[in-house]
């Protein structure tokens, strides 16, 4: 799988944008193939906290299973899915400027096991 990088300027403030983006309770709002997300262990949220979408893929429900591996409050949020198929790490960045947020999103995934065959 192809790595990945885009970035943009939002007029939110870091401290807003942050929060929002970081919670996957809300990530269906802004992501059109999210159905759902919750949380799998308990707060507060940090390094090595687990999170579960549910999307919707080629007319599928698919859950995944996401762990936080970087977790520094308005300035990064990565993580990683580790699956038997599918290895993917995100990288969530951001940056105050101005009355604005500089977001910059990058990562990149493989294939794995039987699914890199297909």
């Amino acid at each position: 799988m192809p790595e990945f990088a885009v970035t943009t300027l939002i007029h939110r403030p870091v401290t807003e944008l942050f929060a929002y983006f970081a919670d996957p309770t809300r990530r269906a709002e802004w992501s059109d193939h999210v159905i759902a997300g919750r949380w799998l262990t308990p707060a507060p949220v940090g390094v090595g906290s687990i999170y579960e979408i549910t999307t919707c893929q080629w007319g599928r429900t698919v859950k995944t299973r996401r762990r936080v591996t970087v977790f520094a409050p308005e300035r990064e949020f990565t993580y990683e899915i580790n699956s038997p198929l599918l290895y993917v790490l995100s990288r969530q960045q951001f940056e105050a400027a101005g009355d604005n947020t500089r977001y910059s999103v990058s990562g990149h995934g493989r294939l794995k096991g039987f699914a890199r065959l297909v």
